[in-house]
């Protein structure tokens, strides 16, 4: 019983790395993403105002 909980305990002690549509992401390629979806929306933003004549 012993050998069992401590097994469990190293499987839930393990840092657990978020999963997204079957694709293993770290964290750094979390932060990566979320900084190029960011960088992507301002210039989105830039170019439809320069489209719209709103510059």
């Amino acid at each position: 019983m012993i050998d069992n909980f401590a097994q469990m305990l190293a499987i839930e002690g393990a840092p657990h790395l978020p999963w997204y549509h079957g694709i293993h992401v770290t964290e750094a390629m979390e932060l990566l993403l979320v900084f190029v979806l960011f960088v992507g929306v301002l210039v989105t933003v830039y170019y439809i105002q320069r489209w719209i004549g709103d510059y």
